[in-house]
């Protein structure tokens, strides 16, 4: 499952994507209720998931703001070290597979961006330019409908062309 997210003034999430293949989902999550943090932790949680995300960190730290930061005190992906008493999510964090000097070719100086890894790995050229929008304003543009969709499901081809199982 591709997810991402996007958020605005406010620290927590203003949309979560999801994507599974052929399909895509652009959540609403500007406004809380019980139902969108339920889904949110089963989601998170769920260890029959795998969830690709890209850069994730960034993501986690306005996920645990929206669910609370006792739920999401670590993060537990391919090739970090589990600590013991918290809960885990199960992610592969693609921004750090493609870093992988191994993978990269070299040694990696700084974290490449989404638009460098699908073009090195997919030979795409993905449009950012609705990356900065107004995301706290409703209704949310075609544009960044569209954007928010593509920017999830591209994790699925990354992951397939990296050569990740479960993708």
């Amino acid at each position: 499952v591709g997810i991402d997210t996007e958020w605005g003034d406010a620290f927590r999430p203003s949309v979560i994507q999801l994507a599974v293949p052929n399909l895509a989902w652009v959540i609403d999550a500007s406004k809380r209720s019980e139902i969108l943090l339920e889904f949110t932790r089963w989601l998170l949680l769920n260890k029959q998931l795998l969830l690709l995300g890209f850069a994730f960190h960034h993501d986690v730290q306005h996920l645990s703001s929206m669910l609370g930061a006792e739920l999401l005190t670590c993060i537990a992906s391919a090739g970090d070290r589990h600590c013991d008493g918290c809960r885990h999510i199960r992610i592969a964090d693609l921004q750090k597979f493609a870093a992988e000097p191994r993978r990269a070719g070299r040694k990696i100086r700084q974290m490449p961006g989404l638009r460098a890894v699908a073009e090195t790995w997919l030979g795409k050229t993905i449009d950012k330019a609705e990356q900065c929008s107004d995301w706290d304003s409703r209704p949310l543009s075609p544009a960044q409908l569209s954007y928010a969709a593509a920017d999830a499901a591209i994790l699925l081809d990354l992951a397939r062309a990296m050569g990740l199982e479960s993708a």
